[in-house]
């Protein structure tokens, strides 16, 4: 059966849950995939995570997933990992928080986006112009 969500966490549940019942808890399968408790707790709540790809590994070995399940779980990895880091971005940024906010008062569009870092990267060519 393909996984045709786009969560990490809950693509790895479906599979610990439904495809591996040998595992009985979702504990004893992050113990046999060497996870730390941090990150297991992470995971099964659904949190976005930034997954180190040695986890990648051991979780796709664990659970024998296919390649196209591996290739499908590293593409939700990734999506989770760019989440995590933009969250602790803004978070962490009080300015960015606020634009962020009016951003989305404006409404922007994906235009708007791209309009946006097309500057960014003209001034920084500008700056540098190796790039």
């Amino acid at each position: 059966m393909d996984y045709d969500g786009d969560d990490f966490s809950e693509f790895i549940k479906i599979k610990v849950e439904c495809f591996c019942p040998r595992f009985k808890s979702f504990k004893k399968f992050t113990n046999l995939a060497r996870i730390c408790p941090i990150l297991s707790r992470a995971i099964e709540k659904g949190h976005k995570v930034d997954v180190p790809d040695d986890v990648l590994e051991r979780i796709a070995e664990v659970l024998k997933l296919t390649e196209n399940e591996t290739t499908k779980m590293r593409e939700l990895a990734t999506e989770s990992r760019v989440y995590a880091i933009a969250t602790d971005y803004i978070n962490s940024n009080e300015c960015v928080r606020r634009m962020m906010c009016e951003i989305q008062a404006a409404g922007a569009r994906d235009s708007d986006w791209i309009k946006f870092a097309e500057t960014l990267k003209q001034r920084n060519r500008t700056r540098d112009p190796r790039r």
